[in-house]
């Protein structure tokens, strides 16, 4: 791979969004490569100089796409105060027994939100354990500003629970994509460092982003799988079957099976593959 592509990859998905980056980040999101800070300024000296990126304010980004740099700090600035908003109510939850992992994903963790972001959250479970854990969760925190599906004016600061995940069955797609996703994700409820185990169960990610990847990956879990008795399971399947009798003539984009939920409403993932694959 020409090394140019270490940065000229991270700046074109993250132009995809409308975010500029700087110095540090695009050190952190350097692609297939662990190159030094220093040559990679020195390579982003080189890119500015020959016209192949822009350099504004601290700035870089793709000149054949449309960035507004007056707004790059505004956006972080928006970010940062969902985040704090998602870590003060995270500490309000009511937590059901078999639920493992809540984490921020989406553009409130990957710091640059709009003002009318919804909070994206992925949740994780126990084995067997995902429909039970999703209906007590919703009936133990009605109070929480949540996203309802096919809603389509638009409220600050909703909570989007767009992601949930069986812990046995965490492990994800693998592209560019996916593995931007996992390692923007910030844990808000983690009592067993789970992302730890979650990460170890995607080692691929640090194939596109190995910089980030040994930032974000902890010293080891202590989750260990439990799996519920007989019982729960039957109360699993039916709260499944329940939930997706619920759901079936509201579905659209969704993809739903009994161990996986991605309740996404647009498909980023090939928006973004295919954009990136355009010269």
């Amino acid at each position: 791979m020409n090394n140019s592509q270490a940065i000229l990859t991270p700046l074109k998905y993250h132009a995809l969004f409308g975010q500029a980056l700087n110095l540090a980040e695009i050190y952190l999101w350097q692609f297939q490569t662990s190159l030094p800070k220093s040559q990679i300024k020195n390579m982003l000296d080189a890119l500015v100089k020959s016209n192949q990126i822009k350099y504004q304010s601290d700035y870089y980004f793709p000149p054949a796409l449309d960035i507004d740099i007056s707004q790059q700090s505004i956006y972080r600035f928006l970010a940062g105060r969902k985040l704090s908003l998602a870590y003060s109510t995270a500490k309000q939850l009511k937590i059901p027994s078999n639920l493992v992992f809540i984490g921020l994903s989406g553009s409130v963790a990957a710091g640059f939100a709009h003002p009318d972001d919804d909070i994206d959250l992925v949740v994780i479970t126990q084995p067997e354990s995902l429909w039970l854990s999703r209906l007590q969760f919703h009936l133990f925190n009605r109070r929480l500003p949540k996203r309802r599906p096919n809603q389509t004016h638009r409220l600050k600061n909703l909570f989007c629970l767009n992601l949930w995940l069986e812990a046995d069955r965490a492990v994800m797609p693998k592209n560019i994509f996916f593995a931007h996703e996992l390692l923007s994700v910030i844990p808000l409820y983690d009592p067993y460092d789970f992302y730890s185990h979650w990460l170890s169960q995607n080692r691929w990610v640090k194939d596109f982003f190995p910089v980030m990847y040994r930032l974000k990956i902890g010293q080891g879990s202590i989750f260990k799988p439990r799996f519920p008795s007989p019982p729960l399971q039957l109360l699993n399947y039916l709260a499944y079957l329940s939930q997706r009798l619920y759901m079936s003539p509201k579905q659209t984009t969704e993809k739903v099976n009994y161990h996986q939920a991605f309740f996404h409403a647009k498909d980023y993932n090939r928006f973004i593959l295919d954009k990136l694959s355009q010269k």
